[in-house]
């Protein structure tokens, strides 16, 4: 009978086939990265085509600001200026109406004024609001209406936060977009109240950032001036003079004081009395008892 080989594989078959599966994975790997590229490109582009869109719809036209698409680097700085100035002057009430006139000369206008005490010791509080450009000149001025007691100027400089409202007002904004595409295409109930709630919240977060940007815009345009007044105190005369009824009246009263302090010492000794005399009787019996013991024989 003969014998049948079973096929055995050796060493070099198993070299064979490592290096087909390398040259099988070398042509396979290739074509899945290019697909998988393919699908990303695509994904991107379409995002870029979004982006396009939307910053052709939020470019910034002749007529707009275009604050909210640069850098703080490209900005020039946005400074809140505050002044806090307290001067002594003859009339407060005179001197008042000057610094109206001054802030109103500059563009500006009074947010607060009031004036309180009598003539010779009155006191005065303004602050005004006077344009950026006119800051320094309205403060020199309103310097040298009389004895300057003490100055202070403040700068806060706003143009980072003012930039990161701008950012964020643009993102607001393509969030609100997607918000409105995706509630176009909504058609269940349940859906549409979803998306109609959270473009509610978008557009609450727009209004408050809309609200502060103005706000800041607001402060770095205009200066605040705050004026303290006051009137310098009236000199007093230390005038002597001799009054014959007052004096006769310190004296009696002073009289009646000493009387008034012999009386209660009168009246401690009297209280007292009955301790003096057992402090007397102990003197004595020690006084007796020393006589006695000298008169003794030794």
């Amino acid at each position: 009978m003969e014998t049948i080989r079973k096929p055995r594989f050796g060493f070099w078959h198993g070299v064979l086939a490592v290096i087909l599966i390398i040259v099988l994975a070398a042509i396979i790997a290739p074509m899945f990265f290019h697909a998988r590229d393919k699908s990303q490109g695509s994904t991107r582009s379409r995002m870029a085509e979004y982006d396009e869109a939307s910053a052709s719809k939020s470019a910034p036209t002749e007529e707009s600001p275009s604050w909210n698409t640069v850098s703080a680097s490209t900005l020039p700085r946005m400074v809140i200026s505050t002044a806090d100035i307290s001067v002594e002057v003859k009339d407060v009430k005179a001197v008042s109406s000057i610094i109206i006139e001054t802030a109103r000369a500059a563009g500006g206008f009074v947010t607060s004024s009031s004036i309180s005490g009598e003539s010779g010791s009155r006191t005065a509080s303004i602050t005004v609001r006077v344009p950026a450009k006119s800051y320094q000149s309205s403060l020199k001025k309103l310097s040298a209406l009389g004895k300057v007691l003490s100055r202070e100027e403040k700068g806060e400089d706003v143009t980072e936060e003012f930039v990161d409202l701008g950012s964020r007002l643009r993102n607001l904004r393509r969030e609100e977009q997607a918000i409105l595409g995706v509630l176009t295409k909504a058609r269940r109930v349940t859906d549409i109240l979803e998306v109609e709630r959270e473009l509610n919240r978008v557009r609450g977060e727009i209004e408050q950032a809309e609200g502060r940007s103005k706000y800041l815009a607001n402060q770095v345009s205009l200066a605040t001036i705050n004026i303290s007044l006051n009137e310098p105190e009236p000199a007093v005369t230390n005038a002597v003079i001799w009054n014959l009824g007052e004096t006769a009246s310190r004296s009696a009263h002073s009289l009646g004081v000493v009387f008034r302090g012999i009386a209660s010492v009168a009246v401690w000794a009297l209280v007292f009395v009955p301790l003096w005399l057992l402090i007397w009787l102990a003197g004595l019996g020690i006084k007796r008892f020393r006589s006695r013991s000298k008169s003794q024989p030794k």
